[in-house]
């Protein structure tokens, strides 16, 4: 549950644009919350919004495979990744993702 001080201090530096401030808190949770997938989550968001695809993509891979070994359905997965890409401001990939969880 502590990974939740970082990830929505986080997610008030995404909101305020301190891109670097929350790489660098991200960097630090990792340590102690290694893979954990409210983490991956938010440093997907970061990734895509800096621009930074081949980060995002590792980081998104993670969050699948974790969410998968979590017994996370399918359409839960599609759903959260349109998350993601909806707080990235990626709009057409975040309607394939919901698109995708309501088929589910």
């Amino acid at each position: 549950m502590w990974v939740w001080n970082y990830t929505y201090l986080g997610y008030s530096y995404h909101k305020l644009g301190l891109y670097a401030k929350e790489n660098k808190l991200y960097r630090k949770a990792q340590q102690d919350f290694h893979d954990d997938p409210d983490l991956l989550y938010r440093q997907t968001i970061l990734a895509l919004s800096a621009g930074k695809i081949k980060d995002a993509d590792g980081y998104r891979e993670k969050y699948i495979s974790i969410s998968r070994e979590n017994s996370a359905s399918e359409a839960v997965i599609a759903a959260s990744l349109a998350g993601i890409y909806a707080s990235s401001g990626i709009t057409d990939k975040a309607e394939e993702y919901y698109r995708k969880a309501l088929s589910l």
